[in-house]
């Protein structure tokens, strides 16, 4: 671990309103042991950047719990460049390390930390990291560029790997060589530079910033960028031959960005294929099949998101199963896993059930039953697969549905189901229902936590899998998911083993449970059991903004809410209720959990609090949930 080293981070800005308040708000969120100094060069912005930075930095003092960061703002009195205005803000800074961000691009959370530690590892004087490509408003392009793990000088004359908002260096290097010549690649010819005289540099094959594809650039005229690239090697006094040569690399380079281009082409391509399915294709199949009368007993489940039937549905299809008559048809694939050929037919062989269909179950979002006008004798039943209200989503969050998006994500439903009356309001504001289509009839899953078959169940394969818990207080950590499937991350993540050991010594059990992506991190153990099996058997949960929580609320009172990151979370995602009416301690620091637990006897828990918050969130999930449902739907 890093013991506090000073890093300067230098944003030059120029007419960049759009994106700079999000830009500097990635800075303050770094997380990890170092001081920050932030440098924002303004070079002389027509627009109201500056306006906009003031801002933002008077907002820090809602951040003071990430990392200590003091913030300056130098402002150019005329257009200078983005060369000379880099070389102010090294020429201001106190760091030892200089980092440079664009003011269009943003570092991920763990962004400065793990460079850092990976630049002690390699006793590097410069390097530079993988980046995620995302579109003008932030929306992720499902392109991941790589970067080598070492680059040479040659290998630099062959194409430039090095993105300048990924690069961390230290300052006495900027002493020697600094930017210089706006009117060639600038940032370019400074890496040559650093890299004939000391050799090579590293480059961390992770995506820790996000890097923004829009219009504007140097690189949209790629005739004046070739020529730009060429002169950089007369700069550097390149021997014509030599010239040519590496020449041959950057133009066979330019046709991989070029491919990359028509990736990202084929990104949008795809999302006009999708809105084609669902307003073209799949409402013809549908019309075609349409002849056929509603067949009553004809009961579907169906889910685009696994590849077996879903925990949600399974109580609610083993009570159907045992009434008479009735004909089950199952649906379950995981687009994620598949090819849109595949998904394709199989959203076609859907709709061909579908059109004749007494009931559809779903337990989460599929787009195809929302793709046509269907027969009003079809009863289609959302069985949400979260408790309570928490998070915003659907049409009252962010990024949840693209802009681009047309037609109504939740149009057919007759029938949505949720945990309390309480919650009626924000998922008919979230899926833009009318009246009466949301109801509280409870969420079906929540009768296993009173089956006492199920919990025992849970008991023994938890103690199968884990034998040296027995005897010991059992705490889950159960954090929301964060970050994308290459680098995913949560609040603690560094911390988590440590917290592991201290807990043995006063006799707890960490058991974790993350998302699937987390499996890709090697130094993070999930348990095997289902969410539901471990809420049974937990003393303790700690969690963030998950609806895990409620869950556990309706069995349990001892809840933790590791939140650090809750101002930043608050703002981009934003809430249905006040986060401090969750009846639960909430703490900011490993060490702070540690000691909470420790203590936890002499810690007094407000019961009447957690009883008013059940009462709301989850009056209708007492073990009778899927009974209330099946009433409601007349089945």
């Amino acid at each position: 671990m890093l013991e506090r080293f000073h890093v300067s981070i230098i944003i030059p800005v120029h007419n960049a309103k759009k994106y700079i308040f999000d830009t500097i708000e990635s800075v303050f969120l770094q997380k990890g042991s170092f001081n920050l100094e932030l440098i924002v060069v303004d070079d002389a912005s027509s627009d109201n950047s500056v306006e906009i930075i003031k801002k933002c930095f008077s907002n820090y003092s809602y951040l003071k719990s990430y990392s200590k960061c003091e913030c300056k703002l130098i402002q150019n009195k005329e257009n200078l460049g983005v060369a000379k205005t880099r070389n102010i803000g090294i020429e201001n800074s106190n760091g030892e390390y200089i980092a440079f961000l664009d003011s269009d691009d943003l570092f991920s959370p763990y962004k400065l930390q793990k460079q850092l530690d990976f630049m002690i590892a390699k006793d590097a004087i410069l390097t530079c990291t993988g980046r995620e490509l995302i579109d003008d408003s932030g929306v992720s392009l499902n392109n991941y560029i790589k970067v080598p793990q070492i680059i040479t000088y040659k290998d630099l004359l062959k194409t430039n790997t090095i993105c300048c908002s990924s690069v961390i260096v230290k300052k006495h290097v900027l002493n020697e060589f600094k930017f210089e010549h706006d009117e060639f690649h600038e940032d370019y010819y400074l890496w040559l530079r650093i890299l004939k005289k000391y050799n090579k540099v590293y480059g961390l094959d992770l995506p820790l910033i996000k890097s923004r594809m829009t219009i504007d650039g140097k690189s949209r005229n790629k005739i004046k960028s070739a020529k730009m690239h060429y002169n950089v090697y007369k700069l550097i006094k390149l021997n014509r031959v030599l010239s040519v040569y590496y020449f041959i690399f950057y133009m066979l380079n330019g046709l991989k960005k070029y491919y990359l281009k028509k990736r990202i082409v084929s990104f949008y391509s795809r999302q006009i294929f999708k809105m084609t399915l669902q307003h073209v294709l799949l409402p013809l199949v549908y019309f075609i099949n349409k002849w056929r009368p509603v067949d009553k007993n004809l009961v579907i489940f169906v889910d685009a998101h696994h590849k077996k039937i879903p925990f949600n549905m399974k109580l609610i299809k083993e009570s159907i199963e045992k009434k008479p008559n009735i004909k089950i048809k199952e649906y379950y694939l995981d687009f994620a896993t598949v090819s849109s050929l595949e998904s394709l037919f199989f959203s076609f062989k859907f709709m061909k059930d579908y059109s004749r269909a007494g009931y559809v179950f779903i337990c989460d979002n599929f787009l195809p039953i929302s793709s046509c006008k269907k027969k009003k004798a079809t009863k289609v039943v959302q069985l949400w697969h979260a408790c309570g209200a928490l998070k915003k989503f659907g049409y009252d969050a962010k990024d949840d549905i693209p802009d681009f998006y047309k037609g109504h994500v939740y149009k057919n439903y007759n029938l949505v189901t949720v945990s309390s009356e309480h919650c009626i309001s924000p998922f008919k504001s979230a899926m833009k229902q009318k009246d009466n289509i949301i109801r509280a009839c409870g969420i079906s899953r929540t009768d296993y936590y009173f089956n006492k078959q199920f919990i025992e169940r849970a008991k023994d394969k938890f103690y199968k899998e884990h034998r040296c818990a027995k005897g010991k207080k059992i705490v889950l950590w159960a954090p929301t998911f964060r970050g994308n499937a290459i680098d995913p991350y949560f609040e603690g993540s560094d911390k988590i083993k440590i917290l592991e050991e201290k807990l043995k010594k006063i006799d707890y059990f960490l058991v974790t449970k993350f998302h699937p992506h987390y499996k890709k991190r090697e130094n993070l153990r999930t348990s095997k059991l289902l969410t539901e099996e471990l809420i049974t058997l937990a003393d303790f949960l700690i969690t963030d903004y998950s609806s895990v929580l409620f869950d556990f609320l309706l069995l349990k009172d001892n809840l933790i809410l590791f939140n650090p990151d809750l101002f930043h979370y608050q703002k981009n995602r934003g809430f249905y209720l006040n986060y401090e009416e969750i009846p639960a301690v909430q703490i900011n620091n490993i060490n702070g959990i540690y000691k909470y637990l420790k203590n936890y006897e002499s810690n007094i828990i407000n019961k009447e609090k957690i009883d008013k918050f059940r009462t709301k969130f989850l009056s209708d999930c007492f073990g009778s949930s899927t009974v209330n449902i099946l009433k409601e739907v007349g089945l």
